[in-house]
């Protein structure tokens, strides 16, 4: 009896030990390429480090997962989310078959087990600070970058404008400021498209914002609006397909609310947003009924 305590002992300190070096692996892999990791790659990491403790492979993934998760949770305010997996696309018709349709449903469904999902997005488990915090943040954070726009252009590069220890600082929040502003606008203009928008008509609708779509730079993120939404198909915000026009004479690009967004900003997020957007508005009673009839199926399951 006191053998396979001693032996079930070693066995869970082998998997700690396992879960810890993965830790790093995860949380290093997250900063430096991707949020998104897929089964392979923990299942390797898995494997390596186990089989340098000479943990046995059986039952590996699933007991290193839990503890792994368990200490991302306790120690950082974070864990790994199951995916569901992408929709499969006939390739030319744009539409998608029962059977494709019937998968996404049982692979939402599975993610309810996280641990049977084929890719993890590392998500916050940390509790939202209150709402009067949230709105003196995003007052603050606002009113740094409202101080660098003078008659309509932006100047926070300019470093006669900004005392010099400040500039690192200013300028990373400016940056996140107008990534997460233009990320948003992407995903709603996205989502209030029947979640299905051509590649031109985003460059449209981007250019009312005042997003340049001529191959310029974008102010302060210093990057082409094409290789913006390169950025938000890689991490998952949006995801990219490619078609054959009905006429077979080009192949045209469409996007869709990528799974990555659809975990993080749900539909009562875009209801939260539009209510902002429309407050005061006779169209407000009828907000949702609205934003139900205009998403398509970007939350359907």
């Amino acid at each position: 009896m006191e053998e396979v305590e001693l032996h079930n002992s070693s066995n869970n300190d082998k998997v700690t030990r396992v879960a810890v070096s993965a830790t790093r692996s995860v949380l290093s892999l997250a900063e430096s390429q991707s949020a998104i990791i897929s089964r392979n790659r923990l299942a390797t990491i898995f494997k390596e480090i186990g089989d340098s403790v000479r943990l046995k492979p059986s039952g590996r993934f699933d007991r290193c997962f839990n503890e792994l998760n368990s200490l991302l949770d306790e120690t950082y305010g974070l864990k790994l989310q199951g995916l569901s997996e992408k929709r499969a696309n006939t390739g030319g018709s744009g539409t998608t078959t029962a059977k494709s349709m019937t998968q996404a449903s049982n692979d939402s469904e599975n993610i309810s087990v996280t641990s049977r999902a084929q890719h993890f997005l590392l998500v916050s488990t940390l509790p939202r600070g209150p709402a009067a915090f949230e709105t003196l943040l995003f007052k603050e954070t606002s009113q740094i970058y409202d101080g660098c726009v003078t008659d309509g252009e932006y100047t926070g590069d300019l470093f006669d404008n900004v005392a010099l220890n400040d500039v690192s600082q200013q300028f990373s929040t400016d940056v996140k400021l107008a990534m997460q502003g233009l990320t948003l606008v992407v995903i709603v203009l996205v989502l209030l498209s029947k979640n299905n928008i051509l590649h031109n008509e985003l460059l449209a609708h981007l250019a009312t914002f005042g997003v340049p779509t001529d191959g310029q730079r974008i102010p302060i993120l210093e990057i082409p609006v094409d290789e913006f939404l390169k950025r938000l198909d890689k991490q998952e915000y949006i995801t990219s397909t490619q078609e054959r026009a009905q006429d077979g004479s080009e192949t045209v690009v469409m996007y869709r609310l990528g799974r990555r967004a659809q975990l993080e900003f749900d539909k009562q997020a875009l209801v939260s947003v539009c209510r902002d957007l429309f407050r005061g508005s006779q169209d407000q009673d009828n907000l949702e009924e609205m934003i139900n009839s205009s998403i398509g199926d970007a939350y359907k399951t």
